[in-house]
C-alpha cells in the first residue's frame, strides 16, 4: 500500500503502478502480481492507481475483479505468476480524484482495515459505472458536434450525412430485453445512433485495445449458442468444455487423472497444481486425459468460430435484434488532452467473414503459456475466469487481433 486517503471514519487504501513505456496502454491490460492479489483478497488494499508518464493518463483498477482469475508465467518480469487485468477506461487528474473521493463517500466502515466494503461484482460495476459515464459524454458530443457524426454516419455506412444524429446510450441504465433463455438480459449495445436519413447504427462502443467482451457461465454460454442458432452442442464438446472451464470436483478430477498429476504449471505460493486450484484443467492435461473430447471441443470452436464471435460481439443472450450491435467503435483518447488515439468503426459482420474466410486450422488453438490455459482466437482469447459465483467462460477481444485477421 502507498498511500491512505482518510475521512474521520473512513479508509481506502490504494497501491501506485507506474508505466513508463505505455506498455499497459498498448496491451489494454496490466499484470497483478500475487502479493497484490492477496492484499485485495484479504482487505488489505482496495485499489491500484496506475499512471502512465508517456500518455500522460490514469487508470483506477479495482483489482479483487481479478482475484481467482487465471495466472500464467510472465517472462517479461522474471517469470513471475501474474494475473491479467484490464485498465478499463483512462480518466483524467481530476476525474479520478473524484472516483476516489464518491468511493470513499460510499464506504461506511467504522472498524478499520479495508474502508470500500466492495465485494468482487460491486468491483466490476464500480468499473463499469466509470466506463458508462463515458458512454454518455460520447452520447453528447454526437448530439452537438455535426463533424463527429457525420464521420461516424461515414464510417458506418460509406455514406455522408450532415444531420446532427440522436443518441440514446445503453449500459447501466439501459432496459433489459428478452433472454433467449427466458427472463431479461443487458443488451449488447452501448450507443444506438440515429439520422434523420432514418439509419441507425447499434454500435458497442470500446474505449481500450483489449479487455473482455463477454463473461457467461459455461452452462448459459452453451445453452445460448444453442437457443440462438438452433443447434445442438455435442456432448464431446460440453464435455471438454466443462473441463477446461470447471469448476470439476475433486472427485472428478481425481477420477480423470487416474492417478497421474495434472501437467500445467505449479503455483509458486505453495508449490501446489494450479489446475487443481483452479477446479479445472489446461489444454496439454486434457490433451492427455481425455484426448477425443478435447481434440472434439477445438475442431467444434474451429467449426463454429463465426457464431461464437456474432455471440461476443452481437448477440450475447438477446433475443431482440434491436438490443444486438452491429458495429464495434474503437474511441480510444487521451481524456487528459482530448487526443483521440484510435477511432475505427468495424462492421460485425466484417468479422465473422473474415473468420469464415479462414482456414479451420488457424482459427482457434490452445494458447502457448501455462500448458494452455487460453485458447487463441482471431479476435482475441478465451479464458476461464473466477469472478464471484464460480467458474466462467471469459472472452477477451483486442484491436490489434482484429486488425490482422481484417488485414487492416
Amino acid at each position: 500500500m502507498d498511500f491512505a486517503i482518510r475521512s474521520p471514519h473512513k479508509r481506502l487504501l490504494v497501491d501506485v503502478f507506474v508505466d513508463h513505456k505505455s506498455t499497459w496502454r498498448r496491451n489494454g491490460e496490466m499484470g497483478l502480481k500475487h502479493g497484490a492479489l492477496n492484499h485485495f483478497s484479504r482487505g488489505r488494499l482496495d485499489d491500484v492507481l496506475v499512471l502512465d508518464l508517456v500518455a500522460p493518463r490514469f487508470y483506477l483498477v479495482d483489482g479483487r475483479a481479478a482475484v481467482g482469475a487465471a495466472t500464467f508465467t510472465n517472462a517479461a518480469i522474471g517469470g513471475t505468476e501474474t494475473v491479467q487485468i484490464a485498465l478499463g477506461f483512462h480518466l483524467t487528474l481530476k476525474a479520478m480524484t473524484a472516483e476516489l473521493a464518491a468511493t470513499l463517500r460510499k464506504s461506511p466502515n467504522k472498524t478499520g482495515g479495508s474502508m470500500t466494503g466492495r465485494n468482487r461484482s460491486e468491483g466490476w460495476t464500480h468499473a463499469k459505472l466509470t466506463g458508462h459515464a463515458l458512454e454518455q459524454q460520447i452520447a453528447e458530443t454526437l448530439e452537438s458536434n455535426a463533424a463527429l457524426s457525420s464521420a461516424l454516419h461515414l464510417d458506418c455506412f460509406g455514406l455522408p450525412e450532415t444531420s446532427v444524429a440522436h443518441v440514446a446510450a445503453g449500459g447501466i441504465g439501459a432496459s433489459h430485453g428478452r433472454c433467449v433463455l427466458g427472463g431479461v438480459t443487458p443488451p449488447k449495445t452501448d450507443l444506438v445512433v440515429r439520422w434523420r436519413t432514418g439509419r441507425t447504427a447499434r454500435i458497442s462502443l470500446k474505449m481500450s485495445a483489449g479487455g473482455q467482451v463477454w463473461l457467461v457461465t459455461p452452462e448459459r454460454f452453451i445453452a445460448g449458442f444453442e437457443a440462438q442458432f438452433g443447434v445442438r452442442v455435442p456432448d464431446a464438446v460440453r464435455t471438454g468444455i466443462r473441463f477446461f472451464i470447471g469448476p470439476l470436483s475433486s472427485k472428478e478430477m481425481r477420477d480423470a487423472l487416474g492417478g497421474n498429476l495434472p501437467l500445467g504449471p505449479m503455483r509458486s505460493k505453495d508449490g501446489k497444481s494450479q489446475e487443481l486450484h483452479q477446479e479445472r484443467f489446461v489444454a496439454e492435461t486434457l490433451a492427455a486425459i481425455i484426448p477425443n473430447e478435447w481434440n472434439a471441443t477445438l475442431a467444434w470452436m474451429r467449426q463454429e468460430l463465426p457464431r461464437i464471435a456474432e455471440l461476443c460481439f452481437s448477440r450475447g443472450l438477446c433475443a431482440d435484434p434491436d438490443a444486438q450491435a452491429e458495429f464495434v467503435w474503437y474511441y480510444i483518447r487521451n481524456e487528459a488532452s482530448g487526443e483521440v488515439l484510435e477511432s475505427r468503426v468495424i462492421p460485425l459482420a466484417s468479422i465473422v467473414a473474415a473468420i469464415s474466410k479462414m482456414p479451420l486450422n488457424a482459427r482457434a488453438a490452445a494458447g502457448p503459456r501455462n500448458g494452455g490455459s487460453t485458447v487463441t482466437l482471431p479476435f482475441g482469447f478465451l479464458q476461464m475466469h473466477r469472478p464471484a459465483g464460480g467458474n466462467q467462460v471469459q472472452f477477451h477481444h483486442g484491436i490489434s487481433a482484429i486488425k490482422a485477421t481484417l488485414g487492416l
